[in-house]
């Protein structure tokens, strides 16, 4: 990968990665910003998430990905409006290949919270639900992070009633991201000194 990005010799990469990383090389020299060339590999990184899933031909993955989707829109909305991020800059966050389309979270941006749900379709329901789990004030962003982690799992966890298909590796796959996920959380915590009941509240849900 690294010589692929160095040498910009990109055959070994995926045709929509290769693109990723030119356009990310040029947000790189107009820019000057790495938060921008973030942006733009992670938009490629769906995008091919996305046509995997596709080729593949399994509705868990395209669902997953459609869903990972929604939640890193929603996330990405909520926090730039707490931080007060003008629209210009969170008109270029955005992502498609969720159930709803990046340019209708753009258009959301400068509406009310309670106007959101209904201008989200059918990522409504979880932008309702972020929203109270961000404003109840029990735990803030790390309670909101939780929230939308365990979102994501109880939807791999459809995989475990599936005995063959591609549900079974990702599943699998994904459960231990998840539990990598909870480790790296335990020791930070850890590190921290932490009480453990404040570790507890931050650890994910698991597959198992």
């Amino acid at each position: 990968m690294k010589a692929a990005v160095e040498t910009r010799s990109l055959e070994a990469l995926t045709p929509l990665m290769a693109e990723g990383v030119e356009e990310a090389a040029k947000a790189a020299r107009d820019t000057g910003n790495p938060q921008f060339v973030d942006i733009v590999l992670d938009r490629y990184c769906y995008r091919d998430m996305a046509q995997a899933a596709e080729k593949i031909g399994s509705p868990f993955l395209t669902g997953y990905v459609r869903q990972m989707v929604d939640v890193i829109n929603v996330k990405s909305l909520l926090r730039l409006r707490r931080m007060g991020k003008p629209y210009e800059f969170a008109a270029r966050v955005f992502f498609d290949g969720g159930s709803v389309e990046a340019e209708k979270f753009a258009q959301a941006y400068g509406a009310a919270d309670e106007e959101l749900p209904g201008m989200l379709c059918d990522a409504g329901i979880f932008c309702k639900a972020a929203i109270e789990e961000l404003s109840s004030g029990e735990g803030g962003m790390a309670a909101f992070e939780l929230y939308c982690d365990n979102f994501l799992m109880e939807y791999i966890k459809t995989a475990k009633y599936i005995a063959f298909g591609a549900e079974v590796p990702a599943g699998y796959l994904l459960a231990k991201e998840t539990e990598y996920k909870v480790i790296s959380i335990i020791l930070a915590g850890k590190a921290a000194h932490l009480a453990g009941d404040t570790i507890r509240e931050r650890v994910r849900s698991l597959y198992v």
